[in-house]
């Protein structure tokens, strides 16, 4: 963000701790203190998918942004509807997907099921199951004492395609707190990142299912797309920054800085990447948050979301 409210503004730098990412400048007269990042232990609840599922099972449904012109009450909204269905590994899950697994009986689920880890350190961090039999024998497989570092997620579907391929959405938010006071501001332009193999619903296909690092193709700017994108652009922005600031309103309000972590003459900043996938209908669902993200620095300036 660049901010002038005056001719002389004094520069300050606030640079990634990690190797190989940009480095953001602010402009701010009356800020003397050095701009920090905002501490890891804040960013945990989003970067952990399980931490993250529960910060948005455990909010409060919202009414809808636009109510109905009847005189029945607007209907309210829950967070966790803006990912896919996601659930903790635990005994209550293995039980219950050991029902559905007697209701299928050899066939196909009709949504698969991906056994995610709850960080990116561990690859590969994806593992898609045609049934809830096949998941269940993993995680028997697995051991109880591995279940906690994993969730289990559904598949979006039917999912949108690009030239046949499923693909995901990298939008970068700048959170930036100074005061207590948290401003957000989403890039304007999200990445795309598209699917290495056709997509077929049938289809056992890895690198149709998953986009796992190494493998993908490289990611281009939504604009660059010369297919259904495009036209999409303004909905899909919309969507971003409904969800970005859902997800971090909840953050700030369920963990709320300390006041030691704060400074009333400094500020804090962190970039994170949010990743969306669209269903058919072009609805953007959030898959995951990443504080560990880079960007660009050759696309447009931010747009608050």
């Amino acid at each position: 963000e660049h901010e002038h409210e005056h001719e002389h503004d004094r520069p300050y730098s606030f640079t990634f701790k990690y190797h190989g990412a940009p480095t953001f400048c602010a402009y701010h007269p009356a800020i003397d203190r050095p701009i920090r990042q905002i501490p890891a232990s804040w960013d945990e609840h989003v970067d952990d998918k399980l931490l993250l599922h529960l910060l948005l099972s455990s909010s409060s449904p919202r009414p809808s942004s636009s109510p109905s012109p009847s005189s029945a009450a607007p209907a309210a909204r829950h967070l966790s509807e803006m990912t896919p269905p996601t659930f903790a590994v635990d005994h209550t899950l293995l039980a219950f997907l050991d029902e559905e697994a007697a209701g299928e009986r050899g066939t196909r689920a009709e949504r698969r099921l991906f056994l995610k880890h709850r960080y990116d350190a561990k690859r590969p961090r994806v593992h898609p199951y045609d049934s809830s039999a096949d998941l269940c024998e993993r995680l028997r497989q697995m051991g109880e004492k591995s279940w906690k570092y994993y969730v289990v997620q559904k598949e979006i579907h039917p999912p949108m395609l690009v030239r046949g391929k499923k693909f995901v959405l990298r939008a970068h938010v700048l959170a930036w707190v100074r005061g207590g006071t948290l401003r957000l501001f989403l890039h304007s332009e999200p990445l795309v990142s598209e699917h290495e193999k056709l997509f077929e619903a049938g289809g056992a296909s890895m690198a149709a299912l998953v986009l796992q690092g190494g493998t993908r193709t490289p990611a281009y700017l939504l604009n660059d797309d010369s297919e259904l994108l495009p036209a999409l652009r303004l909905s899909i922005l919309e969507q971003m920054g409904t969800t970005a600031a859902a997800v971090f309103r909840e953050l700030h309000s369920q963990h709320p800085l300390a006041p030691h972590q704060q400074s009333s003459d400094g500020a804090l900043y962190q970039l994170y990447g949010l990743d969306f996938m669209l269903d058919s209908t072009g609805k953007a669902l959030l898959l995951e948050v990443d504080s560990r993200t880079s960007t660009p620095t050759s696309t447009p300036d931010p747009q608050p979301p």
